[in-house]
């Protein structure tokens, strides 16, 4: 059996990226249980000040029916179950329209 074709890789500016994800309203479809969350990593937030005892989670969202990934971002939570840094999950890959999105990286 042939795996699902490949989506096209389209690297956009974060700023466009978020917005994209954020007229999408992907997180409301995942509240609504439309999409389910799959961890896909976690660690120790390194850095000091309001991410201090914070762990950095990077969780994909997959469709509750067809299991198609849709997204996957990655945030800050301490033990209490309240997000750190901007409050926001920060979207790293995102499919719409047969293309995958992701943050254009830019190197310093």
């Amino acid at each position: 059996m042939a795996g699902l074709p490949q989506p096209e890789v389209v690297s956009e500016p974060v700023a466009q990226l978020r917005e994209r994800f954020n007229k999408g309203q992907y997180m409301a479809r995942a509240e609504r249980g439309e999409l389910r969350p799959c961890l896909k990593a976690f660690t120790e937030a390194k850095s000091i000040g309001n991410l201090a005892g914070m762990r950095g989670y990077t969780v994909g969202y997959h469709d509750a029916i067809n299991g198609t990934r849709v997204f996957l971002v990655h945030f800050f939570m301490d033990g209490n179950g309240n997000l750190g840094a901007s409050g926001l999950a920060d979207p790293k890959w995102l499919y719409e329209g047969g293309h995958a999105f992701v943050p254009l990286i830019v190197d310093p």
